[in-house]
């Protein structure tokens, strides 16, 4: 187990790395931020010394040894447009994004789980067929045209909900929503399809020629067998949305990570989109790696195989 430990810690933080090395050098090929900071007509010697002063005039790789050096104790520099350390910046923004991927992952259990329920009780008839029509236009529907048709509906003509900005719990709502689209349908099919492979099982028949309630067959037997691949696709997803937000966040102008990291990328502040990239993947490579090793603890087969 400890050498099935240490092999995911290695390759977590190789990850991480690629991500330092891969932002370092994309950014570096979006545009000069000198230009940002400087008049129109400036010098060119008022340039150089405003690169200078940015460390942007020594070489690419010796920037980036710097950078590497220096994110590793956890300094990435300083915004350059709020003047402040680029890692207080985002990790001030951060819980607002944990906020909008918990509720969105939530809703999506919520209203996922009882309709692949359904749709496995129901198979071949209505309510299997509505639900998988659904989950076939939550799987296909971009998640920024959703976004703009709930803002319509439920904010511009009901008045039921804010448009957008930061808030109580009904500014969470309809980013939630738009967030929890994909998620629902993709949880919804899994539990369907989990569930029919559990109710032809011999178990399960042998619940019902006992006489036990039909709902104690489907929710203590046949749910709790098929929720093991869901609980791994919902900590799969819970990763995968604290990335997604970055549209869902632009959209409803939510202060989070994301909507920050779209503003950084438009004024090329190099240093916040390196630390918002560095950080949004570190928490995608730990929820990943936590998940490997409580397989690794639950099916030791998993430490010999891996």
């Amino acid at each position: 187990m400890l050498r099935y430990v240490l092999t995911r810690g290695l390759r977590a933080a190789g990850v991480v790395l690629g991500v330092l090395v891969g932002a370092f050098i994309l950014l570096r090929l979006s545009g000069d931020p000198v230009t940002l900071f400087v008049a129109e007509a400036a010098s060119a010697e008022q340039i150089a010394s405003v690169r200078h002063q940015l460390g942007l005039d020594r070489a690419v790789h010796v920037q980036l040894a710097y950078f590497i050096r220096r994110a590793v104790v956890g300094d990435f520099g300083r915004s350059l447009r709020l003047n402040a350390p680029a890692i207080e910046v985002v990790v001030e923004r951060l819980p607002r994004t944990f906020a909008l991927a918990a509720v969105a992952i939530l809703l999506a259990a919520g209203i996922g789980v009882p309709l692949g329920v359904l749709s496995a009780l129901y198979r071949g008839r209505l309510p299997e067929r509505a639900a998988m029509g659904a989950a076939a236009v939550g799987l296909s529907i971009p998640t920024f045209w959703l976004g703009m048709m709930l803002v319509i509906i439920f904010a511009v003509q009901l008045r039921l909900l804010p448009t957008s900005g930061l808030g109580g719990f009904p500014h969470l709502i309809l980013p939630a929503l738009t967030l929890s689209a994909y998620p629902v349908a993709a949880i919804m099919r899994l539990v369907r399809s989990g569930m029919l492979e559990v109710l032809g099982l011999e178990f399960v028949r042998t619940a019902r020629a006992k006489g036990l309630p039909e709902r104690t067959v489907i929710f203590r037997h046949t749910l709790r067998n098929a929720a093991i691949s869901v609980v791994t696709l919902l900590g799969l997803q819970f990763s995968t949305l604290m990335g997604g937000a970055i549209i869902t966040e632009t959209v409803f102008a939510w202060p989070g990570v994301g909507l920050l990291l779209v503003q950084s990328i438009f004024g090329r502040d190099y240093a916040v989109v390196q630390t918002a990239l560095v950080l949004l993947a570190f928490c995608v490579v730990l929820v990943n790696t936590g998940l490997d090793l409580l397989y690794a603890w639950l099916d030791p087969r998993i430490r010999v195989t891996a």
